[in-house]
């Protein structure tokens, strides 16, 4: 049971952070995309890890998503990804455009899509 009224819901806000946390990562030259992804999928035994699932989110929304946080705390903690920015101006916006941190035109090919 919920005991005080926050933003967001609560796994939102929990999984928000896994993914801050992989682009921060990221960002920093920490590791790729794919070695988190894996780590991720690996170590915590997490089916979908966090880049790849941003992708299915599309990274537009993931954009919005941190920029609406960003805006509201004013916590440099929540400034979106530089490497989301860039997607996002790019038109990579996941699954969706067919390439975000994956290229998705090249497993649907694979697959016969």
């Amino acid at each position: 049971m919920l005991e005080k009224e926050i933003h967001g819901f609560l796994v939102n806000r929990i999984l928000s952070s896994v993914h801050r946390e992989a682009l921060f990562l990221y960002d920093s030259g920490v590791a790729s995309y794919e070695d988190i992804d894996r780590a991720v999928r690996e170590g915590l035994g997490h089916r979908t890890p966090p880049f790849f699932q941003m992708d299915l989110i599309g990274l537009d929304l993931v954009l919005l998503i941190g920029r609406e946080h960003y805006r509201g705390t004013g916590d440099p903690l929540y400034k979106p990804s530089p490497a989301v920015v860039g997607m996002v101006a790019q038109g990579r916006l996941g699954r969706k455009s067919g390439q975000g941190f994956y290229d998705y035109s090249r497993l649907l090919e694979e697959r016969g899509y």
